[in-house]
């Protein structure tokens, strides 16, 4: 006899909110969504089918769903057969007091149908209600993201496989199978546009309050003879730069052809972050040859070192509450040092640190690809 487990839903004081909870709850309950015992139907070739889930936006490609395309290239070049399951959480679910692992739950049965994966891989989060819907599960975390409140769900996962050196520290420490596989980032180098060193680059998107932003404009604003800087950044008050001829700050949408044109354009990017899971502003800068400013903190400075960009040292290392990361701010006085330095070096040291950065994004491109591929084998 199969059972189902019962929603514990709380009580609603809305009627209207309370039949819909009881609809989802019913529907659920008729596919037997909940019951772990339930037999699934295990495809033919299962092994070589996997599962990637993730949360996406609606209007916007995301960080996730970038990872997500570089993970099924990689994969069908391999021959498997690659599952997208997004997950957007809607407003009016969570108005109305509807769960939204609960709406996943029927999604996924209606597009599964019940049919097993070979494996669940888990971009940054791992959702519980996926877990029975294939014989592996795999976690990819941005550790930064990752708090002490989901740390009972790892004995569920089979393995971690970790972005960088530091995650796989922070989740070996837990107890997990973790392995290091890196990761990669896209290949944005247009070797047609020539770079300009005396141009800087903060590519800072909606995330300017981790990265630095006001701390890198007000510098630039007591500093005048400092080169040209473009800024990307959502909330930021241009009134606040308006008499800084050398600021430029571009708040509304941005297309990806001016992006990847600065990408390139600029020979040198202001990556100041505060944390990160592995960095795709960073590693698109190197993959376009730019030399990279960046935090003197784990992960970053596994990204960037001497020999292909600057190291700005910390004022403060910290660790919230419920992180398991630390959290790395830089140093304004030393950050001016630095920009001083990529001023004074040769036009043959910023040459040999675009040369050494564009190797190391190929070397660990391929390392990444190597390592990816066989942690599925196993």
């Amino acid at each position: 006899m199969l059972t189902v487990k019962v929603l514990d839903f709380a009580p609603s004081t809305n009627l209207n909110q309370s039949i819909i909870q009881l609809f989802f709850a019913v529907f659920a309950r008729s596919f037997n969504l909940y019951n772990k015992e339930n037999k699934q139907i295990v495809q033919p070739n299962m092994k070589k089918t996997v599962n990637l889930i993730y949360k996406a936006a609606l209007n916007r490609t995301t960080g996730l769903e970038q990872d997500a395309e570089i993970i099924q290239q990689l994969l069908q070049s391999s021959a498997y057969k690659v599952n997208h399951y997004k997950i957007t959480e809607r407003r009016i679910f969570k108005k109305l007091g509807i769960p939204q692992s609960l709406t996943s739950k029927i999604k996924t049965y209606l597009k599964t149908r019940g049919s097993k994966f070979g494996i669940n891989i888990f971009l940054e989060k791992i959702r519980p209600e996926f877990l029975g819907y294939a014989e592996k599960n795999i976690l990819i975390p941005n550790h930064e993201m990752f708090s002490t409140n989901n740390v009972h769900l790892l004995e569920f996962i089979d393995c971690v496989l970790c972005k960088t050196k530091y995650a796989q520290k922070i989740f070996s420490n837990l107890g997990c199978n973790s392995k290091f596989i890196s990761f990669s980032s896209k290949d944005n180098l247009n070797t047609k546009i020539r770079k300009n060193y005396n141009h800087f680059l903060h590519l800072a998107g909606k995330s300017s309050y981790r990265r630095g932003t006001n701390q890198i404009l007000d510098l630039w604003k007591n500093n005048f003879e400092f080169p040209k800087l473009t800024v990307i950044a959502r909330q930021v008050n241009k009134s606040d730069y308006k008499n800084c001829h050398n600021i430029e700050i571009l708040d509304e949408y941005v297309t990806d052809e001016v992006v990847l044109d600065l990408q390139n354009r600029c020979g040198v990017h202001l990556c100041l972050s505060e944390a990160e899971g592995f960095g795709h502003f960073i590693v698109e800068g190197l993959s376009c040859g730019a030399s990279i400013v960046t935090t003197n903190g784990k992960p970053m400075n596994e990204l960037v070192q001497s020999d292909r960009g600057y190291l700005v040292e910390c004022s403060k290392i910290q660790r919230k509450e419920r992180n398991l990361h630390d959290t790395f701010y830089f140093d304004p006085l030393d950050l001016k040092k630095k920009v001083f330095q990529v001023i004074e070096d040769t036009q043959q040291e910023k040459n040999k640190k675009s040369t050494a950065a564009r190797k190391w994004f190929e070397d660990n491109n391929k390392f990444f690809q190597e390592n990816f591929i066989s942690m599925m084998l196993l």
